[in-house]
């Protein structure tokens, strides 16, 4: 739903209550990665800590390498996780910055070269080599949800979303 109690940015953000909320697409040529450079950002600001929940991706039902191109989530131990796949294998990134409730937290994770970067509020928290290709998923983009994983949805807000293929923004 929209939200106009919470907000980063323009007076409404994105709520999620963790029970089935999201905003879903149906795949794209658009979302093909590939080896090029890529850029997903937002403004995420949970309402619960100490759980998993699982804030946007293009990745299948069940998390499959195979079928999923990445997906980021926040970890029990409240921790932002991006997880990039090359068709075999995730590559997953961890903050070292705790993400909590009641607080704004920008995120952005990108490809630059053979390079994965995450940061947290504009601070390089993880990085790593990624030579692979990114598989073309046939999974729904989603927000809020990990694709088409819909276990854990995201539970709270999440603003000023970017993916941007073909740029790294850092």
């Amino acid at each position: 739903q929209v939200d106009t109690a919470q907000f980063k940015f323009g007076g409404a953000s994105l709520l999620c209550d963790g029970t089935g909320d999201w905003i879903s697409t149906p795949d794209s040529a658009d979302f093909v990665q590939g080896t090029g450079s890529f850029t997903w950002e937002a403004q995420v600001r949970p309402a619960v800590d100490g759980a998993v929940i699982r804030g946007a991706g293009q990745a299948d039902a069940t998390l499959t390498a195979a079928g999923s191109a990445w997906y980021m989530a926040r970890s029990a131990t409240n921790k932002i996780e991006f997880n990039l796949s090359d068709g075999s294998t995730f590559t997953t990134l961890t903050s070292t910055s705790n993400v909590i409730a009641g607080a704004w937290t920008h995120v952005r994770a990108e490809r630059t070269g053979n390079t994965i970067n995450l940061y947290i509020n504009e601070v390089l928290e993880a990085t790593a080599a990624f030579t692979g290709t990114v598989p073309n998923s046939a999974a729904a983009y989603r927000i809020g949800a990990a694709g088409e994983n819909t276990t854990t949805p995201w539970n709270g807000w999440l603003d000023e979303i970017r993916f941007d293929i073909g740029v790294a923004r850092g």
